[in-house]
């Protein structure tokens, strides 16, 4: 169960905030990852959310579609929401513009398109969109995220993440701090 306690924000150690999604929004207000406005913040979250929910269907959008057929069904599935993303994108920071703020959806999504793009090389523009490799590949020239990707603190794929077996067990060796 993932936990967050600070005694610099009054989290006691004694009560803390448990649960992923409860800890991103916690961290995502504090750092100012919501946007300006309530609607801006319920576009985030709706957009965090559909990401999330959308990497419940990793094997499908990693998958190799031999034909047509497949394609039509996949569409029907976790890619049909491909479609409301971008939209939602439209709306929201662009990630080209190195100076305008993210919202904690986008690096959700950012998060879940390198995940896959990672399983399989060129799934996103296979499977998805265009548009959504464009947004991943502005994400990863991102000079924050650049320099987060190539830094000994970027923590590697798990071989949970990469569809392979063995659960959170590193692909690579993490090597901390080197």
């Amino acid at each position: 169960l993932p936990m967050l306690s600070s005694s610099d924000d009054g989290i006691p150690y004694s009560s803390p905030i448990c649960q992923s999604g409860s800890i991103i929004r916690f961290l995502a207000k504090k750092y100012g990852l919501v946007g300006t406005s309530i609607a801006e913040e319920t576009a985030a979250d709706i957009l965090y959310e559909t990401a999330k929910d959308m990497g419940g269907h990793m094997d499908k959008i990693c998958a190799v579609m031999s034909n047509e057929e497949e394609k039509d069904m996949a569409a029907k599935l976790p890619f049909a929401s491909a479609l409301r993303v971008e939209k939602m994108l439209e709306k929201m920071a662009d990630p080209n513009d190195a100076s305008a703020a993210l919202n904690y959806g986008q690096i959700q999504l950012f998060k879940l398109l390198s995940t896959c793009e990672a399983r399989r090389a060129g799934c996103i523009r296979d499977n998805l969109s265009v548009k959504l490799d464009e947004f991943r590949i502005a994400m990863e020239k991102r000079p924050g995220i650049a320099a987060y990707l190539t830094s000994s603190v970027c923590f590697p794929y798990t071989k949970g993440e990469l569809g392979q077996e063995g659960g959170y067990v590193y692909v690579e060796p993490f090597k901390r701090g080197s």
